[in-house]
Order: structure tokens, then sequence, then C-alpha cells
């Protein structure tokens, strides 16, 4: 699963799933050379030194198991300001 991540700092990165259950994924960030752990804590996510992080959009190849696990998710939609 294809992940992009959102910071409260504005800065975006593009990830890659490799594990996930109730409250934790394990993801690779791209142009790191770890992987990191997101742990969600009253309905938000955050990264292992407690940075928030939102998840931007996932996009999902039907792999076993996801749709349960993201199905309480729901989308938010970014515009402009004026």
């Amino acid at each position: 699963m294809h992940l992009i991540l959102s910071y409260a700092t504005g800065r975006r990165a593009e990830a890659i799933l490799l594990a996930a259950g109730p409250g934790r994924m394990r993801v690779v960030v791209k142009r790191l050379n770890d992987t990191i752990e997101l742990r969600q804590e009253d309905g938000r996510w955050f990264s292992d030194d407690g940075e928030p992080v939102e998840i931007e959009s996932w996009i999902s190849d039907g792999c076993a198991g996801t749709a349960g696990l993201f199905s309480r998710f729901v989308p938010r939609t970014h515009t402009a300001r004026n």
C-alpha cells in the first residue's frame, strides 16, 4: 500500500506500508534509511518522535485485511485559501 503522509510543518512524504495493526503502522518513507512506526492516539496519528502525521492519501492494491483496517478513516479535502 502506497501512502502520502502530511506533517504539521507542511512537509509531505511518500511511504510504503510494511505492516499494520490496530493503532499502529510500520512504514518505510522515501529517502529515509530506516522504517518508522506511526501510532494512533485519540484518533490522530503520530510519528516515532511524537510529531502529528496525517495520512493524506493511500492507494491499495487490494491486499487482504487492509479494507477492514482503513474502513473507519474519513478522507479530508484540502482547498486553496483566498
